[in-house]
């Protein structure tokens, strides 16, 4: 199994992880959605090959957190990051960016992308894929 990680720190990047897979990682994929509560954006593939992404949280004050997902077998990419409201972006003086990768380091955001970083790494956990430091 060959793994890449490719982390984007700077602000407005997403955290991008690419991993091949033995079998076909959708039921895998849509049940951990399904727990963590990760609703899709776009429809899903009937399997194999295929894009989703999903999203956590959404309103005013809450930063939602997304995941897209793309499947061409053998390979996943996946790409997490949280978008900053406009709301908390103003409260901040617009030092929070529009999105932010989820991997450590810097105090911005940083509590949605932690949390967001123990969601991802759970499921790369259960494909095999390389955690997110």
């Amino acid at each position: 199994m060959a793994h890449e990680l490719v982390v984007s720190a700077p602000p407005g990047n997403r955290t991008t992880v690419v991993f091949n897979v033995n079998q076909d990682p959708w039921p895998v994929i849509l049940a951990w959605a399904q727990r963590m509560k990760y609703n899709p954006l776009s429809a899903l593939p009937p399997g194999g090959a295929g894009s989703v992404t999903f999203q956590k949280g959404s309103g005013f004050w809450v930063a939602p957190m997304m995941c897209a997902i793309n499947v061409n077998p053998p390979q996943v990419t996946i790409q997490a990051w949280a978008r900053g409201t406009f709301i908390a972006r103003l409260m901040s003086f617009f030092i929070l960016p529009a999105e932010m990768g989820i991997a450590s380091g810097g105090f911005r955001g940083a509590l949605p992308r932690k949390m967001m970083r123990g969601h991802v790494n759970e499921l790369l956990a259960q494909l095999g894929g390389p955690p997110i430091q």
